[in-house]
């Protein structure tokens, strides 16, 4: 049940800011296909940590898509060490099977975790 609920919030903030996944230079937002296809894709790798309300929080994550499809990290933000952490090792150069993403843009998401 822990896991559920945990799993259950970060789907519904990700599906709530579908669009926040969009270009740096704020100009046109990706597809809607494709930006679905990638958050599909980064829900199925940043998998709900086992957390104590204490540990509960955000994570705004600014990222890199390369011309090999591989997320690189640029920033983290958020006021947990732990998430952050966790958010790292979940993204940083791991490869999207998603196919016609722009690459070399900065792209954004935001995790909301909570026990």
């Amino acid at each position: 049940m822990k896991y559920l609920k945990s799993y259950l919030t970060v789907f519904l903030t990700v599906a709530l800011f579908t669009g926040s996944v969009m270009a740096n230079n704020g100009d046109e937002p990706v597809k809607s296909t494709k930006g679905s296809e990638v958050r599909t894709e980064i829900m199925k790798m940043v998998t709900p940590p086992d957390i104590n309300e204490e540990q509960s929080g955000t994570a705004n994550v600014e990222f890199l898509v390369t011309v090999k499809n591989e997320i690189v990290i640029l920033t983290v933000d958020s006021s947990n060490e732990y998430l952050e952490s966790y958010v790292k090792s979940k993204m940083n150069y791991k490869k999207l099977k998603t196919k016609g993403i722009r690459a070399n843009s900065k792209y954004k998401l935001k995790f909301t975790f909570q026990n």
